[in-house]
């Protein structure tokens, strides 16, 4: 979701079921996407639109990420 958001994709559709490999949750416990849902959340707050934007900090590799957020020119977060 983040770094959909530092492309300023506006709109995301995500599919959950039980059974899903990337199910938040099933009948029998809670998955890691549930928290990862959770902390983005958390991170983007009630900002929306122009208010907020995402940018992805280069971290120089593949297999890490990290993002910051600006409210208008200030770094937040």
């Amino acid at each position: 979701m983040l770094h959909c958001m530092s492309l300023n994709v506006t709109r995301m559709h995500m599919q959950s079921g039980t059974g899903f490999g990337y199910a938040p949750w099933n009948m029998t416990d809670v998955r890691p996407p549930y928290y990862a849902i959770a902390m983005v959340a958390d991170f983007i707050g009630n900002k929306t639109g122009a208010e907020l934007r995402i940018r992805n900090i280069d971290l120089g590799s593949e297999t890490l990420a990290a993002y910051s957020a600006y409210e208008g020119s200030a770094l937040r977060r």
